[in-house]
């Protein structure tokens, strides 16, 4: 029992002790568990924090949003982003059993939860990628190799153990550490506030499964029959039972005794603990809480203004992430130099129809955009003149009038 040792504290002889219930307790050790419960008494892993609404509804709201944005492989002419032809075949997504909006969205999840996702690489004879296929990142285990690069330890389902080369395995970790070779788990780091939330929703569950609380008692002294502790009930209820009845007198004899039941303030408060928790965890995933549906600060008065926050500071980073990933893989294919991988948020950004068209009235009036480029955007066809931006004329202000020398008299 040397591993026993370790856990006890540094001044204390090593020996075979037993440990006692309150060394237990009072250490806040999990001889059974697996190091997942805190202090609220609950076990978070990822299945149980997805079970947390606020964490399910981050997780859904930033990988679906990322999903269903258009990718293209893009090159740069002349400092602007134009599509690049032809295009890598596995950013079609048409080979293997999973989407375009599948894929994205296994690894944002992955990254969300976890903190990192590796995605297999499936290649022909020649190197060139056919399709994509994201791991389970808790059967992944990154090795580092004598020459500095990373190997992968990937569980398989016979529960064997296998070695896979950074070439069949893109790796993309989410926020990391310094010094570190992966990224680090929300759910992790966000244990104890996530175990705060799930207790509470727990025991809201308990209370009213288990809610057997009367609204008043009748403390009689002595014993009762069940018969005689029937006929008091009955007779309470039909005397002070209903509108018509409330605030009548109520006479008690023989040493009777009246008692509302009351809750006590750990059982009438959960449910604003509930509600602090979720501006809590939406902190961890940077989700503005009026996509939660929950109050607080609105970044922004228009839908424009609050989309482009939520772009800029919530997706933007995991874009980037995704994006930066992509175009490692189309380097490791040979493709051109210059080329990469564009995840187009341009439609998040738009703001309702008013917004839209005073945007676009300004922007084609100075000359910044074409006719045809708005029609584009909001999947028009072009018309024949539609293509030449409008010219701004800049016109004189007409020189102010001079007073005339004569006065009228």
């Amino acid at each position: 029992m040397a591993w026993l040792n370790r856990l006890t504290s540094g001044g204390e002889a090593r020996s075979d002790k037993q440990l006692s219930f309150a060394d237990v307790y009072g250490r806040g050790l999990d001889l059974f568990g697996s190091g997942s419960h805190t202090r609220a008494g609950v076990r978070i892993t990822t299945d149980t924090a997805l079970q947390i609404s606020t964490v399910f509804a981050c997780v859904r709201i930033l990988s679906d949003s990322i999903a269903t944005l258009p990718l293209d492989q893009m090159i740069r002419r002349d400092g602007v982003p134009s599509p690049s032809r032809p295009r890598a075949e596995w950013l079609s997504f048409e080979l293997g059993p999973w989407n375009k909006v599948q894929v994205l969205g296994q690894i944002m999840t992955s990254m969300l939860l976890e903190g990192n996702a590796y995605v297999a690489t499936i290649r022909d004879e020649q190197g060139q990628i056919l399709m994509l296929d994201v791991i389970d990142p808790r059967r992944v285990e990154p090795v580092r190799l004598a020459d500095g690069s990373y190997a992968y330890t990937v569980e398989m389902d016979d529960g064997k153990k296998r070695t896979v080369p950074n070439t069949d395995i893109k790796h993309i970790p989410g926020m990391m550490l310094p010094g570190t070779a992966v990224g680090v788990s929300p759910i992790e780091y966000a244990r104890e506030t996530l175990g705060l939330s799930k207790a509470a929703t727990e025991f809201g569950a308990a209370f009213f499964g288990n809610g057997a609380i009367p609204g008043s008692t009748i403390e009689v002294p002595g014993g009762l029959s069940p018969t005689a502790a029937q006929v008091l009930k009955d007779t309470w209820e039909q005397a002070h039972r209903g509108v018509s009845n409330s605030g009548r007198i109520a006479v008690l004899t023989e040493g009777a005794r009246y008692s509302k039941v009351t809750l006590s303030p750990n059982e009438s408060q959960f449910l604003e603990t509930r509600q602090f928790q979720v501006p809590d965890i939406a902190r961890f995933y940077g989700v503005p809480l009026n996509m939660l549906a929950a109050e607080g600060t609105q970044f922004g008065d228009t839908t424009a203004e609050q989309n482009a926050a939520f772009v800029r500071h919530s997706l933007r980073p995991w874009v980037e992430r995704i994006e930066a990933a992509f175009t490692d893989l189309l380097i490791s294919e040979g493709r051109p130099r210059g080329n990469f991988v564009r995840i187009n948020v341009d439609g998040l950004l738009r703001g309702n129809m008013t917004e839209r068209i005073a945007a676009y009235s300004t922007a084609v009036v100075q000359g910044i955009w074409t006719i045809n480029e708005v029609r584009r955007w909001e999947g028009m066809p072009p018309v024949p003149w539609g293509d030449d931006p409008i010219s701004v004329q800049v016109q004189e202000e007409a020189p102010a009038q001079q007073p005339t020398d004569t006065e009228e008299v």
